[in-house]
């Protein structure tokens, strides 16, 4: 009895797929990728959070001004950091809960007002 296949005419070079060295390039390529992303990374979230602290700045700046043309005066600043004015204090912490608004920044420090 004879054990030859003769209705299969696959051969090697019919195959599909990949070979070791394809697929070691594309991993090369990835790890590339990868690191250039890993560089950028840190880049961007830097200038999102300097963007944010920006807007908390401004949104501060709108805050104090509207509470001093409803009270026609500037608030007093804060001897604790809890947001409060302390009344005669002119420098201190931000009394950001008498004047609306954050009272840290993205890093959540405490805003200083003076």
């Amino acid at each position: 009895m004879d054990i030859t296949n003769t209705h299969c005419n696959i051969t090697w070079q019919d195959k599909q797929g990949f070979t070791l060295i394809e697929i070691a390039m594309v991993l090369v390529i990835i790890g590339i990728l990868v690191g250039l992303g890993a560089d950028l990374f840190p880049v961007l979230v830097k200038q999102n959070k300097l963007k944010e602290n920006r807007s908390i700045v401004e949104e501060t700046r709108v805050a104090i001004i509207g509470y001093a043309l409803a009270t026609g005066r500037l608030p007093y600043a804060s001897n604790t950091a809890d947001g409060t004015e302390d009344t005669g204090i002119t420098s201190g912490y931000l009394p950001y809960i008498t004047v609306g608004g954050r009272g840290k920044d993205v890093y959540l420090k405490t805003l200083y007002y003076a």
